[in-house]
């Protein structure tokens, strides 16, 4: 045996400790053989003949002290060490040992470096010689806790259980000692955590109190327990709201909005749910849940508080803000915790929800004139998209906004059409002008003017194209008209200059006649042979004639003007002159009946 590796038997019904403790006796060495009870550790043990038994006390079939009283008790196996594993919970249990006989115990759970020095006294004990008194010993009996002991071990046994249960003691009491190490490491942690807890608390309570939004804290009631200091800008003192409930400080006009009682209660009537128990909000919330942006008005008290470092004065008149929460749980498995109360932040959002209100009534304002507007207007993004149109040009291409929006020129419109509205749109340009024919609704040919500009989002560069239409359809006929009538005016004029500039003589030559005789009848007037009225009739022919005269001239030098044959040169005239020949003609044609 001096030359083979001892060989160990292990009696453990526990597969999973009797692989553990053959692996570990392995690697120092050990052969091993396992049993699984004490009756199968007896055949082994008649068989194999091990150098020391290491064997459970409860198992199945035969416990490990009636095993050691057997083995004990058989002539052949008595010589053979036996280990017992116990935990020692019951006293009893090293009574047992010294009935049974038992060599040694050894304590689960065991420090592997023990249990291989036990193992190895053990070992070396079994070589000492042996005594005569091994079966010698007297029986002692005793009573402890109430039951009455009987031992026949030797003085050996009972020295060597003795010993074994100093040295379980003495191993028990290192391990006590540095648990109690260990213990004092974790509270001296524990000790600086809790310091720093403390330090972190304080950080994070001048935080909260420093923060310009609400933090509050409620109950699993959804009552306050916890507000900080921003909740004064309500005109209210923390003080006064601990213990009420949330719903206390909202308009009761929202109560119901945000009651998640009454959403749920609605949604029920409407077969959506089923029944479930009502909470103020979703404060029953899973720890996935959490309540972000709920825009509730609340209730505001008389006074005055501070915003942005000045004073203003409040009124009873709500407050527009915007609340985030979640809810807190207990020690337990996500399923099983218990919901202990909310966390949450309200912001006063009065002022950012009347910017948003003026902004959207901005929008509407400008939506509305847009679509007031006659003329069509457009917008298309990059890719040719439309983004937006107003009605006028829905009507100006019989489209329907459903249908247009979000789709290209060429998904609504004629190929030749789409690709003269898309002209420029990819070239970047900041404005782009252009006329250009386009089908419109009924198959209509329409001539119109192309305005677009380059829009750019801040940020984000360009965007798309801002495009205008303006018909010039009935502008440029008319222009047409105008041009052809202009045509038609001046071979009117041409004509004109034409004809009197051919008839000028036919005109004079008639008019230097008369102007002639008229002359030479008042000079002869001037003999005395002629009567004083037919001198006047012979001055106002002539008079007549020269007026004619110069007007067929002006005629004559007006046509040449218009033919650009003669240039005006202004000259001075005598007004009086003017005049005064004008008022004899006038005169005469008054005495002759004729109206001016």
């Amino acid at each position: 045996m001096s030359g083979a590796a001892p060989h160990v038997l292990i009696v453990e019904d526990s597969m999973t400790q009797a692989f553990s403790l053959e692996y570990l006796l392995s690697e120092n060495g050990y052969r091993v053989t396992i049993a699984n009870n004490g009756l199968q550790a007896l055949e082994m043990a008649h068989i194999h003949k091990p150098d020391l038994v290491i064997s459970d006390i409860t198992m199945p079939i035969m416990g490990g002290f009636e095993f050691c009283s057997k083995a004990k008790a058989d002539a052949g196996l008595r010589l053979i060490p036996i280990l017992l594993l116990t935990d020692l919970s019951n006293p009893d249990d090293i009574i047992h040992g010294l009935e049974a006989r038992a060599d040694g115990y050894i304590t689960k759970p065991y420090e592997e470096g023990f249990l291989l020095r036990k193992i190895r006294t053990l070992l070396a004990m079994r070589e000492l010689p042996q005594g005569d008194d091994e079966d010698s010993g007297q029986a002692i009996e005793f009573i402890f806790n109430g039951q009455k002991h009987v031992i026949t071990a030797s003085r050996k046994h009972i020295l060597d259980m003795f010993i074994s249960t100093y040295e379980h003691s003495l191993a028990q009491m290192k391990i006590l000692e540095q648990k109690q190490r260990e213990l004092n490491d974790i509270n001296a942690k524990l000790a600086s955590s809790l310091d720093s807890l403390k330090m972190s608390e304080e950080r994070f309570r001048s935080l909260v109190e420093t923060v310009p939004d609400i933090v509050y804290r409620l109950d699993s009631e959804g009552r306050f327990s916890f507000l900080n200091s921003a909740i004064e800008r309500l005109g209210y003192h923390r003080g006064e709201l601990i213990g009420t409930h949330f719903s206390e400080i909202i308009t009761p006009t929202e109560v119901q909005a945000v009651s998640w009682q009454d959403a749920v209660a609605r949604r029920r009537d409407a077969g959506l749910l089923p029944p479930v128990p009502p909470k103020l909000f979703d404060e029953r919330r899973s720890g996935q849940r959490m309540t972000a942006g709920l825009e509730v008005r609340l209730k505001t008290k008389s006074g005055v508080t501070v915003q942005h470092g000045e004073v203003k004065p409040l009124s009873h008149s709500p407050l527009v803000v915007e609340i985030s929460s979640s809810g807190l749980y207990g020690e337990g498995s996500e399923a099983r915790r218990n919901y202990v109360g909310t966390v949450g932040v309200i912001r006063d959002i009065t002022d950012r929800k009347k910017a948003q209100d003026a902004l959207q009534h901005e929008r509407e304002f400008l939506e509305k004139l847009i679509n007031t507007v006659p003329l069509p207007i457009f917008l298309v993004d990059t890719d040719g998209a439309i983004q937006r149109a107003n009605s006028a040009l829905f009507r100006f291409f019989g489209l329907d906004p459903l249908v247009t929006l979000g789709r290209r020129w060429h998904d609504v419109l004629p190929p030749e059409s789409a690709e003269r509205l898309a002209m420029g749109d990819r070239d970047g340009l900041e404005e782009n002008i252009y006329e250009a024919t386009l089908s419109v609704a009924e198959d209509e040919q329409r001539m119109v003017v192309v305005t677009k500009i380059r829009f750019d989002k801040p940020g984000e560069g360009i965007y798309g194209q801002i495009g205008v239409l303006i018909d010039v359809t009935e502008r440029t006929r008319t222009e047409t008209e105008l041009r052809n009538a202009k045509r038609l005016a001046d071979e009117a004029t041409r004509a004109k200059s034409e004809f009197l500039a051919t008839m000028s003589h036919e005109l004079r030559t008639p008019l230097n006649a008369i102007l002639g005789f008229s002359e030479m009848i008042t000079m002869n007037s001037l003999d005395g042979d002629c009567p004083p009225r037919y001198r006047d009739y012979a001055s106002s022919i002539y008079e007549s004639g020269a007026h004619l005269l110069e007007i067929i001239n002006d005629i004559l030098d007006i046509s040449a003007v218009e033919a650009g044959k003669l240039t005006l040169h202004p000259e001075e005239i005598d007004i009086a002159a003017l005049v005064l020949s004008t008022e004899r003609l006038i005169e005469r044609n008054r005495w002759r009946g004729i109206g001016v």
